[in-house]
């Protein structure tokens, strides 16, 4: 869940997702194992923890190559939004409080190599079939971050290139 308003919160760790589409501008999305520990069979993007030491920037690029298997450069991410989250897990016996880091990728991935550790599947959206998705299918801050970055126009360049 995004925290909108001010906390004080003492976040446990810190995270990037990134938010990236194909040649189509497809938005690509991963589907997690059923037994992942976080958000076990629902539907998101690139994402994972910071490392200690580890810079924001340096994570995301690492958490893309890890679950696409895409190597993309520095200068094609953009860092869109810094959020403040909170996370239940399971049965809501323990609360995380974590910072979050949104990127877009301006590199069109094409080739899309698992990491079957984390995810079972891939798919590629069209930009206006997301909106229309089912939450309970979707890790539902993902899809919350979307709606804001369209609305904000972050997400206006990710144009067909034939």
């Amino acid at each position: 869940m995004i925290l909108s308003e001010f906390t004080r919160l003492n976040p446990k760790f810190e995270a990037v997702m990134c938010f990236c589409f194909d040649k189509n501008a497809n938005l690509i999305l991963l589907q997690k194992r059923i037994d992942h520990q976080f958000y076990p069979g629902l539907w998101g993007i690139p994402a994972g923890r910071v490392e200690n030491g580890e810079d924001i920037t340096d994570a995301v690029m690492r958490e893309i190559r890890e679950e696409t298997g895409n190597e993309v450069p520095e200068e094609m991410l953009k860092l869109v939004l810094e959020t403040n989250h909170k996370h239940i897990i399971k049965g809501g016996e323990k609360v995380l409080y974590f910072k979050g880091y949104t990127f877009v990728s301006k590199m069109k991935l094409e080739k899309i190599i698992l990491d079957k550790k984390e995810h079972v599947a891939c798919a590629r959206l069209k930009p206006y079939i997301v909106p229309a998705i089912n939450i309970k299918v979707m890790i539902p801050d993902t899809l919350r971050i979307y709606e804001l970055l369209q609305r904000k126009g972050e997400l206006r360049y990710h144009k067909r290139s034939d």
